[in-house]
């Protein structure tokens, strides 16, 4: 085993006879480093709290190694055993089990610091991974993305998504003061890729009876916690 640090390697040929030398074969310089190397690759909100993604190996094993993520000062423990074909293709001698992709859980609302170790399991120290600031909310977010006067009848269309579960929510479509109830569980093939993790059953469409004359549309959605229930916004008709 090697200290940490730079080292120069060399290879020699023993002479087997009676007659010649030893001859050198070549030198390579090197630098040994023991403690685990790394990468946090992604966060993002996703349904349950925070989807870390990432890699991480120790040089001194093939083994997945565990991984600690940090928000603010809570830990939650996950190991590095997923699957990662671009790790595995970079470096071959350890094998492509070397990821990690843990949900870990968002607690209070705004800015917060979330950072990843590995831990070393030999010689060495844990190695910091990475840090990022991300912005946690609660509330339901969403859109009216249209409202159309159908004679007798008003059309509301929009989505919503409560950032604290992936299943569909309710939605309040006010005209006048008078409530329409509704679920935002109809499928919007735009929003999966936008919000990856919470699929693409939170549209909404509902049609609403009118008299003839001037109204004010407002949507709100309901959230799934109990907290808040925030203006998706208002439209005159």
């Amino acid at each position: 085993l090697f200290r940490s640090g730079p080292h120069r390697v060399c290879a020699y040929g023993i002479n087997g006879g009676t007659a010649g030398s030893n001859t050198l074969l070549g030198c390579a310089d090197v630098v040994v480093n023991p403690d685990p190397i790394g990468s946090l690759d992604a966060i993002a909100r996703g349904p349950g709290g925070l989807r870390v993604r990432g890699w991480a190996i120790d040089p001194e094993t093939t083994a997945s190694i565990p991984v600690h993520v940090y928000v603010g000062a809570a830990g939650t423990a996950t190991t590095a055993d997923a699957t990662r074909a671009d790790i595995g293709a970079a470096f071959p001698a350890y094998g492509a089990t070397h990821g990690f992709d843990a949900t870990v859980a968002a607690p209070g609302t705004g800015p917060v610091q979330v950072c990843a170790y590995a831990i070393n399991v030999a010689a060495g120290r844990n190695s910091l991974l990475g840090c990022r600031t991300v912005v946690v909310t609660h509330a339901p977010i969403g859109a009216i993305d249209g409202v159309a006067n159908l004679s007798d009848r008003v059309q509301v269309a929009g989505w919503a998504i409560d950032p604290d579960t992936g299943a569909s929510i309710t939605i309040h479509a006010y005209i006048d003061g008078v409530a329409t109830v509704v679920t935002a569980g109809a499928t919007r093939t735009d929003l999966a890729p936008v919000f990856p993790g919470y699929g693409s059953a939170h549209g909404y469409v509902t049609s609403i009876p009118v008299t003839a004359g001037p109204h004010t549309v407002c949507v709100y959605a309901l959230d799934d916690a109990g907290g808040p229930n925030p203006s998706l916004g208002c439209r005159s008709v």
